[in-house]
This record gives C-alpha cells, structure tokens and sequence, in this order.
C-alpha cells in the first residue's frame, strides 16, 4: 500500500499539465523567483526499501526580500491548498515550523524543508516527511532540482488552440490582472486525455 501511495505521489506530471499564473496590478515588484519549475524529485523511505524518482512541479511567489510561497502536490492537497510559507535564513528558505495536510486521503506531516537557488533558474532542495496510512507513521525525505520555466503573457480574452500535449508535458501562461478584477475564468473544451489546470494569483 505504501509503495502505491509513493507512486502515486511522485508521479505529477502523468497528464497533461496547464499552469495559468494570474498576476496582479500592484506596487511590490515581481519576485525574482516567481513562476514554475520544473525537474527531477526523488522521494525515498529508507526503512521500507522505497526510492521513487520522477519530474515534479513546484509554483513559487516571492512576496518579500526575506519571504517566498510555494505550492507542491507532492505533500499539499491542491483542491484547496494553501501555499506553504518559505523564510530565508543563512542564505536559504526554509519552512519555518512543522505542518500537516491531507492527500488523497493520506496524512502528510513535513517536518522540514529547504529551498536554495543557485541562480536565477536553477533551485535545489530537500525535505523530510511523515506519511500516515491508516495508524502507521512512515517517514521519508525527498530532494528536487528543478529549472524555472518559461511562462508567455498573454492578453485579456485570449483564446488558445492546438493546447494538446503528450504525457508528462507541461505549459505556461501568464495574465496581468486589474486590480478591480472580480470574476476571472478559464475553460477547456474538446481534445481528448487528461489535463490539469494549476492557478497561482500573484
């Protein structure tokens, strides 16, 4: 069950995914770091002999020189995920204290976490975690490097086509949003397979 469960977790990008960054008229500047990225992730429970390694994505808004927001599906439930605060210290970000979330259906405890961008583009990091499945605890760290990838802006009322994507692809948008905005709506229609749609406002 536990190897299902890991599988399940560190294989993201089996669809099609669609990344849709909404960002705000506002007076603070971009982050440096805001955006997706891309890469490698590998998710291991020593004491269970499990080592699963595939392509992750991870969504970051920088808000201050000293504070960054990150969402992952790995350990957040992204029906209703609140993105998990990052804090430099020592020249990197680390989640500065203990959280719990549930997905699917399972129990995910991160105990620690760290981010360091060794440029602009390229992060590495790691992390250890619990996972709880029925009554049992099993811990496990993770390790990612990922590249940031390049999100077009696209004006309002943009309509996309030929979107179809293989297996394990994955796309970018961006929107300037006025900052009166009060309804904002994406659709898909027609195609075939499976896709998902990530929003990030920012």
């Amino acid at each position: 069950v536990l190897a299902m469960l890991v599988k399940s977790f560190i294989r993201l990008l089996k669809q099609f995914a669609l990344v849709m960054l909404l960002f705000p008229n506002m007076v603070l500047p971009a982050g440096s770091y805001d955006g997706v990225w891309l890469g490698d992730e590998t998710l291991s429970i020593p004491l269970q002999g499990i080592s699963e390694t595939g392509q992750t994505v991870t969504i970051i808004y920088q808000d201050a020189p000293d504070s960054l927001w990150i969402v992952k599906q790995e350990f957040q439930n992204l029906e209703n995920a609140i993105p998990l605060q990052l804090l430099k210290q020592d020249g990197r970000w680390v989640l500065p204290a203990p959280t719990v979330d549930t997905v699917f259906g399972y129990e995910v405890a991160i105990s620690s976490l760290y981010f360091e961008f060794t440029s602009l583009t390229q992060l590495l990091g790691s992390y250890n975690l619990t996972y709880t499945v029925g009554s049992a605890p099993y811990s496990g760290s993770g390790a990612l490097s990922h590249t940031k990838q390049s999100c077009a802006t696209l004006p309002p009322s943009t309509q996309l086509v030929n979107l179809s994507g293989l297996e394990g692809s994955l796309r970018c948008y961006g929107f300037q949003l006025p900052s009166c905005t009060s309804l904002f709506r994406v659709t898909t229609r027609n195609g075939s397979g499976d896709v998902n749609l990530h929003a990030v406002y920012g």
